[in-house]
């Protein structure tokens, strides 16, 4: 770590690399910068219901006050192997279960790459998750899975889809 600044602490300018694995992600989001917007650490709070990060980088480089780093002020990137994660993304949908892959936080934005889970039952796989930018919370998801009926109207009846489907 690397810290630069003024006599009066008003510009301060950080060079940081770290690495890091975590056992039980229970907890991981304690550990994300509080200035996410508080919707997104609630969510994440919420969201995350286990697995383990094997192996994690850091880093963080540029003037603290533009931080996340919008407009290429500096850098802001996470990479998270997980394992066996738990993950419950809005209220009333099925958990993922059994998911791996990589976490990214990237500047503003948080996505996922080599990723594959569990959804009730089916096997998904090619999930790629993305949060553009963490201030507005909109995700976009795909994912691709081979499955058979009986599991695609299970997932329908466990979620709001229901509703709409009669399913």
């Amino acid at each position: 770590i690397e810290l630069t600044t003024d006599a009066e602490f008003d510009a301060p300018i950080i060079d940081l690399r770290a690495t890091a694995s975590m056992r039980d992600v229970i907890n991981a989001h304690h550990y994300l910068p509080k200035t996410l917007p508080p919707k997104v650490l609630d969510w994440l709070d919420g969201a995350i219901g286990g697995g383990s990060i094997s192996s994690a980088t850091f880093r963080l480089s540029g003037p603290l006050k533009a931080f996340p780093y919008r407009n290429g002020e500096g850098e802001f990137l996470i990479k998270a192997d997980f394992r066996d994660a738990r993950f419950r993304y809005a209220p009333d949908w099925p958990e993922v279960t059994n998911a791996s892959g990589q976490l990214v936080f990237s500047g503003p934005s948080l996505y996922t790459v080599q990723n594959s889970a569990r959804v009730s039952g089916i096997d998904v796989r090619n999930v790629n998750a993305r949060i553009a930018d963490l201030r507005d919370g909109i995700v976009e998801l795909e994912a691709s899975a081979n499955t058979d009926l009986p599991k695609v109207l299970n997932f329908l009846q466990n979620s709001p889809v229901r509703k709409f489907t009669g399913a």
